[in-house]
């Protein structure tokens, strides 16, 4: 990547599901985005919220989240808030929904970004 003030650094996530390997996987994603400045981090977390407020890595990287957390999982019931979008300083958040399209078992999440 090539530093600079239009530089973006976009995170796809695929995280596990045990506690111990997202744990690793998170501090690994947080050290990389750490030097970055201005990032999303996105994807299927596979836990809720507050697991990834409570990690200390991806607050010192100053990721926060996006939205407040929607249930997205399952994708034909959704009881369950897996998936995120988490933001850097300097990106303001404008809108985020979760959009009703089953073509996977999780439901998408659009959110409009301003950089």
């Amino acid at each position: 990547l090539q530093r600079g003030d239009g530089q973006l650094t976009v995170i796809g996530v695929h995280l596990g599901l045990s506690a111990q390997a997202r744990r690793r996987q998170l501090d690994y994603l947080a050290r990389l985005a750490k030097p970055e400045p201005r990032v999303i981090m996105l994807g299927d977390f596979n836990c809720h919220l507050d697991e990834l407020e409570r990690h200390g890595g991806l607050h010192a990287a100053g990721l926060r989240p996006a939205f407040a957390g929607t249930h997205t999982y399952p994708s034909w019931r959704p009881q369950r808030a897996l998936d995120h979008i988490l933001v850097s300083g300097g990106i303001v958040v404008r809108d985020t929904m979760v959009l009703a399209h089953t073509h996977s078992d999780h439901l998408p999440i659009a959110s409009e970004l301003e950089l």
